[in-house]
């Protein structure tokens, strides 16, 4: 069953990535009137863009999600296994894993030709016996509305981008919380979650599981030539299913969907 979800942007997350960490510091006592009443100017003009922009993306945004569950194969059981499977996929695997020969380390989705590479994804699932892939969008309406915004404003344009990408990692969040519940409730347990282009999982994924999840049918996700998401303010995902509890340990700059246009990276700073 489908659940819903409001969708909801952080203001003051939204604050503090614009002006990075104590990059705004407040007058002190010696400063005259005016220059303080510049800076509070200033500063209620930002939150009040970043209020707009945060009620657009709000009302424009749709929750829509979908996921499954796949058993995982690791290499020197993917050759029997996959003979299990229909002709198609049988082909398909064989293929993918002639490509990737020269990977050391894979992991491939039974009955998919879907295989996951990299040493830090199968770190991540190395207690599990299978995975959810995730896949998330807020919509086609308000790519639209980013469009148009770029054209008339560059500064609202701006934040909007950021209020939509706090959305969707919200939205994604949210969906994450309540598969934790449910699997939990179940006796199982869930890895971090995983996208294609955190550490050295390559971002070319993000076709095949849309092709996999079938999303482009589901909820209108595709993937252009560049592997990236359309609509934009999308994200897939690879979360590991296990039978005990595991460490929540993927952060930092590297994995943040935020390092390009963070400012406390800009300010040289971090927000940990």
């Amino acid at each position: 069953m489908i659940k819903h979800y409001d969708i909801h942007v952080d203001r003051e997350e939204i604050f503090s990535w614009v002006v990075g960490k104590n990059q705004i510091s407040h007058p002190d006592e010696k400063d005259c009137s005016t220059e303080s009443h510049l800076f509070h100017e200033t500063e209620k003009e930002l939150r009040r863009q970043i209020e707009r922009a945060a009620a657009e993306v709000e009302s424009a945004a749709a929750d829509r999600y979908l996921y499954s569950v796949f058993s995982l194969q690791r290499p020197d059981t993917a050759d029997s296994d996959a003979e299990d499977g229909d002709s198609y996929s049988s082909k398909a695997n064989s293929s993918a894993r002639d490509k990737n020969r020269s990977k050391e380390e894979s992991i491939y989705l039974a009955k998919t030709s879907l295989v996951l590479t990299g040493s830090d994804i199968c770190s991540l699932l190395h207690d599990c016996g299978s995975c959810i892939l995730l896949a998330v969008t807020l919509g086609a309406p308000l790519d639209r509305i980013l469009k148009k915004t770029q054209i008339s404003d560059m500064s609202d344009a701006f934040l909007l981008d950021l209020c939509a990408s706090s959305a969707a990692e919200e939205l994604c969040n949210a969906v994450n919380r309540t598969l934790e519940e449910e699997f939990e409730n179940r006796g199982y347990f869930l890895t971090d979650r995983f996208s294609p282009g955190y550490g050295d999982l390559p971002i070319s994924l993000q076709g095949d599981i849309c092709r996999v999840l079938q999303a482009e049918k589901r909820i209108g996700l595709t993937v252009n030539s560049s592997d990236m998401l359309i609509p934009s303010k999308s994200i897939t995902a690879v979360i590991g299913i296990a039978d005990r509890p595991q460490p929540k340990k993927i952060s930092g700059c590297q994995n943040c969907r935020m390092k390009e246009t963070c400012g406390f990276r800009k300010a040289g700073k971090t927000c940990e």
